[in-house]
């Protein structure tokens, strides 16, 4: 239905609701001002410096799909970027448009939260309304017993709020059937003593009116619960069955405790959210439950292509979080690995060669034990993989006797006729000769202590 870009997970309120007539919700705040945007802006309140217990939310709300005619924005809006002249106010001061939300909308809100022991606050002033602590005039009796019975140990309204708040979460059960069973219908004792499960609104309407058994002035809230945060995106996506239902509450003369009595939400967060495995799991996990929970049970064409494109997005974005994960977690490490690898191509043309020339060395070194036929071969081949490391290339057919000349032309101490009469029987003649195998390593020796550079520039001199 939406995306939100923020820092945090929001709640974002929609309607406040301040009668109840036992089964359902009604708003006095039927009336709206009207508020005039000056080139699409406009300041409802002052803009407050942040302190230690106020911090102030930028976030930008981008509509998806076709929603009424309210804005929704997280308490409490302080200035408005919307895409139109004039907009309206409740006496909730809940903004609505001149007309209904269409698909491609986008606006940004800036609005104050203020936090208390934890916790945090909505409006910290109180308009006088009666119906903020009505009461249906058949209320089951048991409601406010257990009211009485959960917040008999605490002696303030914050604690008391808190007490009945935890009381709902731990005591009863979300069930998701609900929603799609009873909707704007609240049958609370029914609620409370015997099925002891529900949806939002039933665990809201329950705290409520508990609330005002206690004398603690109340008012139920609607809106959308933007905490599921697309890990790929950073985007806290909202669907239809991210419509949610909580409780404000008036206590102390601290201002309106948000309070969430439903187990299945965590509530807006205090902190920023980094991203983390769990946070991933836990948005693939809310995903698969959501396209469970509106799937559709016939089986067509249709319904099963949805579904594998469903189970497709999911999966490919599991698989972008956890790379973007990775890459958050490993980038200084990617980074410097990065920056070596980059110097090391830089400088590679300078080393490689000197790396060639001592592995030619060292191959040659560790060739002993052979006969003299192979010693000699080792040696020659050591020469020649040492002139072409230097970029001398051999023509082919090189015989020995050109070899050499060419070593004498690089100004090496040889003795020419010696070395070629002993390769050529060697190579050609069935009886054995005694081989001074140390001048062949004199000859490599005095190539490789030239260095490479120095080798390099006598056979470009010579060629």
């Amino acid at each position: 239905m939406a995306h939100v870009r923020a820092d945090r997970p929001l709640y974002l309120r929609a309607r406040i609701f301040d009668r109840f007539d036992g089964l359902r919700w009604y708003s006095s705040a039927q009336q709206l001002s009207k508020l005039k945007l000056s080139r699409g802006e406009i300041a409802l309140q002052p803009s407050t410096l942040a302190s230690a217990d106020r911090v102030t939310e930028h976030y930008e709300v981008f509509i998806e799909h076709d929603l009424g005619d309210y804005i929704p924005a997280a308490a409490v809006p302080l200035k408005v970027n919307f895409p139109a002249t004039v907009m309206g106010m409740d006496a909730f001061g809940q903004l609505h448009s001149p007309g209904a939300l269409r698909n491609g909308t986008a606006y940004a809100v800036e609005s104050l939260r203020t936090y208390h022991q934890g916790r945090t606050f909505a409006e910290t002033d109180y308009v006088e309304l009666p119906n903020f602590t009505q009461l249906p005039k058949d209320l089951d009796p048991r409601i406010s017993r257990l009211a009485e019975q959960v917040t008999d140990p605490h002696d303030n309204q914050f604690t008391k709020a808190l007490a009945l708040e935890q009381h709902l979460r731990n005591n009863y059960d979300y069930d998701f059937d609900s929603i799609f069973n009873s909707q704007q219908h609240t049958p609370l004792s029914r609620f409370l003593f015997e099925t002891r499960k529900g949806h939002c609104e039933y665990f809201a309407s329950a705290l409520a009116i508990m609330l005002r058994t206690q004398g603690i002035p109340s008012r139920l809230v609607t809106g959308f619960s933007a905490t599921n945060q697309n890990p790929l995106t950073g985007y806290y996506d909202i669907y239809a069955l991210d419509g949610h239902a909580w409780v404000e509450a008036y206590v102390d003369g601290i201002g309106w405790l948000e309070l969430e009595p439903t187990a299945y939400y965590d509530g807006p967060a205090l902190d920023n959210e980094t991203l983390s495995a769990d946070q991933i799991n836990d948005y693939v996990e809310r995903q698969l439950r959501l396209q469970q929970a509106m799937g559709d049970s016939d089986l067509n064409l249709e319904s099963v292509m949805t579904a594998l494109w469903q189970t497709g997005y999911i999966l490919f974005t599991w698989v972008g979080a956890y790379l973007k994960l990775f890459l958050l977690n490993t980038w200084p490490w990617l980074t410097g690995i990065g920056a070596i690898l980059l110097c090391l191509w830089m400088v590679w043309p300078q080393i490689a060669p000197r790396w060639h020339a001592y592995r030619i060395r060292r191959r040659l070194l560790s060739a002993a034990g052979v006969s003299a036929d192979e010693a000699v071969a080792s040696h020659l081949q050591a020469i020649d993989d040492l002139l072409r490391n230097a970029g001398y290339r051999r023509p082919a057919g090189l015989t020995i006797e050109k070899m050499l000349d060419r070593l004498a032309a690089l100004e090496i101490p040889l003795h020419a006729d010696k070395i070629s009469r002993e390769f050529n029987h060697l190579n050609y003649s069935d009886h054995r000769i005694e081989v001074d195998l140390a001048h062949y390593g004199q000859i490599f020796e005095s190539l490789y202590s030239l260095g490479h550079a120095g080798l390099r520039q006598r056979i470009h001199d010579m060629q």
